[in-house]
């Protein structure tokens, strides 16, 4: 698995889109080396695939799947980092929290598919539940007043 935990220790955003073809030519290994590899994990539960949603009308959106190490802790520990409140790193964790939490809602309502989507110019939402409901995530302190 040394492919799977220099891709996690090199690449800084875990919930970033995988580029087989740069982690192939990154670790010196054919491309479809490196997506067995990632199939092995997901089959395994150690990593889980977010399909792209791709019903857009105006804006072309991305193919590619995002993917989810089952837990965050073992992430931090490979890429020596730690999750404190208000770094990016702890955004990423709350981000695949939400996701996590989001897969057993779908476990438990069955037809409701989970994706996400990104335009080629960059727009965002970060989870599509079946294709009513748009969640973005964001960690930042909630001020105790509203103003």
């Amino acid at each position: 698995m040394t492919i799977v935990s220099s891709y996690v220790v090199k690449y800084d955003d875990e919930n970033d889109i995988v580029n087989f073809t740069n982690v192939a030519n990154d670790a010196q290994v054919a491309r479809t080396t490196v997506y067995e590899y990632f199939e092995i994990l997901k089959d395994t539960l150690i990593l889980r695939e977010l399909p792209a949603w791709r019903k857009s009308i105006k804006r072309k959106p991305l193919a590619s799947s995002k993917f989810y190490f089952f837990d965050v802790g073992v992430t931090a520990a490979l890429q020596e980092r730690e999750f404190r409140s208000g770094t990016p790193e702890f955004g990423e964790a709350f981000e695949t929290y939400i996701m996590h939490e989001l897969t057993c809602y779908r476990d438990y309502v069955p037809g409701e598919p989970l994706s996400y989507w990104r335009s080629t110019s960059g727009f965002e939402v970060d989870f599509i539940v079946g294709d009513h409901t748009a969640i973005e995530v964001k960690a930042r302190k909630m001020s105790r007043h509203p103003t």
